[in-house]
């Protein structure tokens, strides 16, 4: 299963999922993506609509059901969604509008709540990191054809995210560290723009050498 972040580089990192912040009782029930009101929404991943409509609290809601059996809703959207219930939806498709409905609405912006039921909508179910989730099915490409799909994923929040192979990785660690624990199994790192630019230009150093 594979996708997409709704919103690269505007992930809201300062309120993340379980957060207590404008004096929750309960933690926040999702993840939010800081974005403009009117941006369309994509489905993060392919699935089968299941609840559409307005709930005082989360405004104009929409879910979706994964083809694992885990519900993303969609809250706050400045519209109804434009889909209905029973609709198959694809990775990518346009299936809402950021907005700021309901009354746990403090500011334009998309939130996300995953869990195991249809009434995600309302935080019921086994609730789970959507933004963690999103970066586990991250839908990703190799750097050089042929090579082996297995990579770092870099995370700069204002520049995006690089692909960076094992090979550069190792170069980053020592001997020793390599040998305490594997690097090729880490899913993500974040660093500042620093790190961000130097793996950055050490990935298009190694693909213009493979390509010549």
């Amino acid at each position: 299963m594979q996708l997409v972040d709704p919103f690269p580089g505007k992930y809201d990192a300062s309120d993340p999922f379980g957060s207590h912040g404008y004096g929750r009782t309960n933690g926040h029930t999702g993840s939010d993506w800081i974005v403009g009101a009117g941006s369309p929404i994509p489905a993060i991943g392919d699935g089968e609509v299941v609840a559409v409509g307005w709930h005082p609290g989360n405004g104009n809601y929409l879910a979706v059901r994964l083809e694992d059996g885990h519900v993303y809703a969609y809250l706050h959207m400045d519209r109804p969604a434009p889909v209905t219930v029973g609709q198959k939806v694809t990775r990518g498709q346009t299936i809402g509008y950021v907005g700021n409905t309901g009354t746990n609405s403090q500011g334009s912006h998309l939130h996300i709540t995953i869990s195991d039921a249809v009434t995600a909508y309302i935080g019921l179910g086994h609730l789970i990191d959507p933004w963690q989730f999103i970066q586990d099915h991250l839908t990703t490409a190799p750097l050089f054809e042929g090579d082996t799909v297995l990579f770092i994923r870099i995370q700069s929040t204002a520049r995006g995210i690089a692909l960076i192979g094992p090979g550069y990785f190792r170069q980053l660690k020592t001997d020793e560290e390599v040998q305490q624990s594997d690097p090729l199994i880490s899913k993500h790192l974040t660093g500042n723009d620093r790190q961000f630019d130097l793996w950055r230009s050490m990935a298009v150093a190694g693909q213009e050498a493979k390509s010549a």
